[in-house]
């Protein structure tokens, strides 16, 4: 799994949250899979990280529109 994209959502002394979009290994799939997965993942001081997955899609683009759409990057995004 490859990082793709990843951007800071908020920032505070304790916690990072961060919007990731990575690649999909659909090798052993069968069917049509879609390519790309999005997640949340905080960071915080002297813990593991969490990943919390918050589904796949087939386009990269339209995992970016997913994460404007929920408020997850800024709606004028569009790097």
């Amino acid at each position: 799994m490859t990082i793709l994209f990843e951007e800071e959502v908020t920032t505070d002394d304790q916690e990072r949250m961060l919007f990731q979009i990575r690649t999909r290994d659909t090798s052993n799939m069968r069917g049509e899979q879609d390519k790309f997965s999005m997640f949340l993942v905080f960071r915080r001081e002297n813990e593991t990280d969490a990943c919390y997955t918050l589904g796949s899609h087939p386009s990269f683009e339209g995992a970016k529109k997913f994460g404007r759409n929920k408020l997850y990057l800024e709606p004028n995004q569009r790097s």
